[in-house]
């Protein structure tokens, strides 16, 4: 089974707690994969370019900006959690440029927090609009399972009105891993400067 095919709350604890025996590196080659095949068919093929490399700058352009290609609550959710450890790890070396899962010794330019922000918002919208799209076709009739298109017009006499589903389990979580992305920069733009300091330690020391 993929990382993908697992139930949404597996799948969350999983990337969120990823094992600590395993790389960080290893754990960006593993998101980067599985990135890839939560998105539509012409997204993957332009991020398919960068496959294997993975910074700040490639998570802005392929991957943090867009929703995932299906339509599910639980498929953007898988998105946005992916997206936002991709965006914790990568945070604390934030020049840091992995290739496999091997962290290289040439580094990245420093990302534009601006620009990142913007991408990021970009991405919780369009995951946002992504499911609502489906959601909003679908409705209850209050007295069974019947499940179609919106009704046009009054519903018939002696038949009560039509009740609309409540959000999947995975609007929750989507809504959660937005609220975290939201909090991140908040704490970014104070962790910046040392973030910064740390990775020319970590430079100078490998010289």
């Amino acid at each position: 089974m993929t990382l993908n095919g697992l139930p949404l709350d597996v799948f969350e604890a999983f990337v969120l707690q990823a094992p600590p025996e395993v790389s960080q590196g290893s754990v960006l080659c593993i998101f980067e994969s599985a990135m890839g095949l939560l998105l539509p068919d012409g997204l993957r093929m332009a991020a398919a370019s960068d496959m294997g490399r993975m910074d700040l700058a490639v998570l802005q352009k392929s991957y943090a900006r867009h929703a995932a290609g299906p339509t599910s609550a639980d498929d953007n959710a898988r998105l946005s959690l992916l997206v936002e450890k991709s965006l914790l790890i990568l945070w604390a070396r934030p020049t840091a440029s992995f290739h496999g899962g091997t962290p290289l010794r040439t580094h990245s330019p420093e990302p534009d927090l601006a620009a990142l922000r913007r991408a990021v918002r970009e991405g919780i919208d369009a995951r946002d609009a992504r499911w609502k799209k489906t959601k909003g076709g679908a409705f209850a009739t209050g007295t069974g399972s019947s499940i179609g298109s919106r009704p046009r017009g009054r519903p018939p006499k002696n038949r009560p009105p039509p009740q609309y589903l409540a959000d999947p389990p995975g609007a929750a979580t989507l809504r959660e891993s937005k609220a975290r992305l939201l909090e991140m920069f908040d704490a970014m733009d104070e962790t910046m400067d040392e973030a910064m300091e740390l990775e020319v330690i970590e430079i100078v020391t490998d010289e």
